[in-house]
């Protein structure tokens, strides 16, 4: 039931298997480009599908294409996979082979199938879509968004498990045809069968292993957070014993103040007690907290980010007004805003010359709307869904990916972009509709955002 002796309905199974297979992969792939170039890619890649299918065909029949087509159909796909996904190599590779893996015991399971009904080439075709057509959907409904999750918090160790796909696709394509295709050899479907049961085995245990790795990273997330509060609330504390000191010793000092400018005045020196009498108010300045919202956790964030700036030499400029408790969680928006923060520092240490950040939020038009801007003359490099690739390699940009799961997790559009020797982030939320279940981060066209914070 492979009808291999009809070379046209061959050709069609064989394109309809990889287009099919793409389609499984697409499922659980995060574009590095967009949809006219990947098109493009697909489409070459379709081409040259077909002309070498028709090629091996045509001079050397269907059981040397059975043997060769890892070589010519698979490891293309695995360089295409590997050219579009914006994850690491290793991670597309793993996506890849997993579906090649997949498209094998479907490819196996409809020929078994039809065979079994007595069918022909027609009910071939129309189980195999039938089949593929339930995957994909089931992938793109429920697999992609924890495949994703996980490829975004763990990007170790995805090289050696893609040799899991790959050794198992192997074993499937000697059992299946060699010595002679499984059809006419009924003991390799046993063989098979086992096979399968061993792979579902092995993911579910890999899986296993993903998702306690994945908590265990969670847990991490959730200690430095504990960690970030427990060091807002000491450096709260240290400076309200500092502030209580200050304003101690200005208060023992205060009669000597006003007795040197009574005697200033006495004698006509206005000057001197108008330069004295700043001097007072400068200390009284200096001795007092900066508070920059009502939030002592975000307040104390800002301030310690703010005196890191001035003593780096950089400018900074903060008109901060505190997201709605209601609305926006307090303590994961501290953690966001502490990632940008640090993310605008580094970024201004690396700069020469003048260098300068400006933060501002409010609330505008039953929005809250923030820009945080920092100095930035160096190439950076976003992906296609608008967000900035580190230079560094996977090991780095854990802080743009902890504010992406902050923005995901509470509705809040994104926005990055380059503008005048600037690095600007922007957020926005609504705050006025109730967030919805399914929560992703959203694009918009920069006029659309500029607009909302420049009104």
């Amino acid at each position: 039931m492979i009808f291999d002796d009809n070379p046209i309905f061959s050709m069609i199974k064989i394109l309809l298997i990889t287009v099919c297979t793409l389609g499984m992969m697409l499922s659980l792939t995060i574009y590095k480009y967009r949809f006219r170039r990947v098109f493009l890619l697909f489409l070459v890649y379709l081409i040259w599908v077909a002309l070498s299918t028709a090629f091996l065909l045509h001079y050397f029949g269907y059981n040397v294409f059975l043997r060769s087509f890892l070589l010519t159909i698979s490891a293309p796909a695995i360089y295409l996979a590997y050219k579009i996904d914006q994850r690491s190599p290793a991670q597309s590779v793993f996506n890849y082979t997993t579906q090649l893996l997949l498209s094998l015991l479907l490819t196996v399971a409809v020929i078994l199938i039809n065979q079994a009904i007595d069918g022909n080439p027609y009910t071939d075709i129309l189980i195999r879509l039938s089949l593929y057509a339930i995957t994909i959907f089931v992938e793109w409904r429920f697999l992609r968004k924890p495949f994703c999750q996980l490829s975004n918090v763990i990007t170790k160790g995805w090289g050696l498990l893609s040799l899991m796909p790959v050794s198992f696709s192997i074993l499937f394509v000697l059992i299946g045809i060699y010595p002679v295709h499984y059809i006419k050899n009924p003991v390799n479907i046993l063989y098979l069968a086992v096979g399968a049961t061993a792979m579902v085995i092995m993911y579910f245990i890999v899986f296993q292993c993903l998702l306690l790795q994945y908590r265990l990273q969670i847990t991490s997330r959730d200690r430095d957070l504990l960690a970030l509060q427990i060091g807002s609330i000491k450096k709260d504390a240290q400076n309200a014993l500092s502030t209580k000191e200050d304003l101690r010793i200005l208060k023992h000092d205060l009669r000597h103040y006003a007795s040197i400018i009574e005697a200033d005045l006495k004698t006509g020196s206005i000057e001197q007690a108008v330069a004295t009498l700043h001097t007072f108010q400068s200390a009284i300045s200096d001795a007092e907290t900066k508070c920059y919202c009502t939030d002592p956790l975000i307040n104390s964030i800002l301030s310690s980010y703010m005196e890191t700036a001035k003593a780096e030499g950089i400018a900074a400029s903060v008109t901060f007004t505190a997201p709605p408790s209601d609305k926006i969680d307090a303590t994961a928006f501290a953690v966001a805003l502490a990632n940008a923060l640090e993310n605008a520092l580094s970024a201004c240490k690396k700069e020469p010359g003048r260098r300068r950040i400006v933060l501002k939020s409010r609330i505008f038009n039953g929005q809250y709307l923030l820009e945080l801007s920092n100095t930035c003359t160096q190439k950076v490099t976003f992906n296609a869904e608008g967000l900035p690739v580190s230079e560094q390699g996977d090991g780095h940009g854990f802080g743009v990916r902890s504010i992406l799961a902050f923005a995901r997790r509470q509705n809040i559009t994104l926005h990055f972009y380059l503008e005048n020797n600037c690095f600007i982030l922007q957020m926005r939320c609504d705050i006025q509709s109730t967030p919805p279940r399914e929560i992703s981060v959203k694009t918009h066209s920069r006029k659309r955002l500029h607009r909302s914070f420049k009104k």
